[in-house]
């Protein structure tokens, strides 16, 4: 389980946690914005968190 605070570099340490683990991290930070690209139809990738950057 990783544990991140708003304020923390939260891309940085999903794609350090997903480089460690060999697998999608999922986060609440991560998965509302994807969610909400997802309703209104829109992609937006973002390289450095595999969640973000799935269409």
């Amino acid at each position: 389980m990783l544990s991140a605070c708003v304020q923390m570099p939260l891309l940085e340490a999903t794609a350090a946690a997903e480089a460690a683990v060999g697998l999608p991290v999922i986060t609440a930070a991560t998965t509302t914005p994807r969610q909400v690209l997802s309703v209104l139809g829109a992609h937006a990738p973002v390289p450095e968190s595999r969640v973000l950057s799935r269409g």
